[in-house]
């Protein structure tokens, strides 16, 4: 064998040994008494919990509940974004613990719930620790690798807890939060395209702001636009005053009002940073507090071919009741013809003639009909 198969043929087999060596199944020890799990996280009053510790690397976020709102009690004190933390408690009391995966603290690293890659949850009422807790990685589909943060036992939970690992920023971003079916009308505009969308009785009517072309919209179509309004987030909360620094604010580029069913008016500018063309500063109308924006964001309620938007005629024709097509109809009544039985039915008589049809060197016999 050639000396540089032999060098390959070792490349491989060290190559295949790594892989096995680091690709072996994490669950390396299980066990068949499930009853023993629930002891492991107990489950707790949610409303009794009053601050929550989240590690990270070395960064240290505390959440404080103050008159039942939570806010990050940080250096200087913020909303925190309530459907997150509402989230976090609601699935911590409720783990499903669905095997025991490793004993060894070797495992930590690969399951990723050592202190630098996990998420360590401490839930606290009042001074006493309820919880203590790591949120590692993806177990497998639909489960999460949890520890106890003083344990060295890795077990396998059920659910996306690793979605809470992910979470660096525990701030309120929102900007708007109205369900579609709260809207009442929305009207944008930016520097391409204006327009607004009213609720009708007929459907939604959408108005050309530039042209004052008005047309039924398509709902499917519509609600696409409005559904991120459910709860439309910021990318980050501003760095005062670094990022708001030569900003124009009396020039807005981007300005949005959404009127709810109970005439409530929630609305919001983006204005262009000095040295950033794709992050906008945003902040709504009647508060405070400044946001930053990506330009995408903002731009996905732009519809350069409002068009687009259009009901279809065969949908515009239907009556307002009718939720689906009339069927055809069906086939005219014909008279029925009485037969004479006494009358006989004379049926042509078919002769069969050949004739021979030369193909090549071959006679062939065709059989015609008449």
């Amino acid at each position: 064998m050639k000396t540089i198969n032999i060098i390959l043929l070792i490349i491989i087999i060290v190559g295949l040994g790594i892989y096995l060596a680091t690709h072996t199944s994490l669950k390396s020890y299980s066990t068949e008494d499930k009853s023993k799990f629930v002891k492991i996280f107990e489950r707790f009053d949610k409303n009794s919990i009053d601050k929550i510790e989240v590690r990270r690397l070395n960064s240290l976020t505390t959440l404080v509940s103050e008159n039942s709102k939570w806010i990050v009690a940080d250096s200087v004190p913020f909303p925190a974004d309530e459907d997150n933390v509402n989230k976090l408690l609601n699935d911590l009391d409720s783990i499903e613990i669905l095997d025991i995966c490793s004993t060894n603290p070797k495992s930590h690293f690969k399951m990723k719930v050592d202190t630098l890659q996990g998420a360590h949850f401490t839930l606290f009422q009042g001074k006493d620790t309820v919880m203590d807790i790591i949120i590692g990685g993806f177990a497998g589909y639909g489960s999460t690798y949890i520890r106890p943060a003083k344990s060295s036992n890795v077990y396998e939970s059920k659910g996306m807890l690793i979605r809470y690992s992910s979470i660096t920023d525990w701030r309120n971003k929102t900007i708007a939060k109205v369900p579609l079916m709260k809207i009442k009308s929305f009207d944008y505009n930016s520097p391409d395209v204006s327009y607004s969308i009213d609720k009708v009785d007929s459907g939604w009517q959408i108005t050309d702001n530039k042209t004052d072309e008005t047309f039924l919209g398509d709902s499917a179509r519509v609600a696409s636009i409005l559904k991120p309004l459910g709860k439309f987030n910021a990318s980050t909360v501003a760095d005062l005053p670094k990022d708001t620094i030569g900003t124009k604010f009396d020039k807005p580029v981007y300005h949005t009002t959404i009127t709810t069913n109970d005439g409530k008016r929630i609305s919001f500018s983006a204005y262009a940073m000095k040295d950033n063309e794709n992050m906008f500063i945003i902040k709504n109308d009647t508060g405070s507090i400044y946001y930053r924006a990506y330009k995408g964001i903002l731009e996905q309620f732009a519809r350069k071919d409002l068009s687009s938007l259009k009901k279809t005629k065969l949908a515009q024709n239907l009556p307002n009741n009718a939720s689906s097509i009339s069927n055809p109809p069906g086939p005219p009544n014909l008279k029925s013809i009485a037969v004479n039985p006494k009358v006989k039915t004379i049926t042509p008589k078919m002769k069969n003639v050949n004739s021979k049809v030369k193909v090549g060197n071959t006679k062939v016999t065709k059989r015609k009909t008449k």
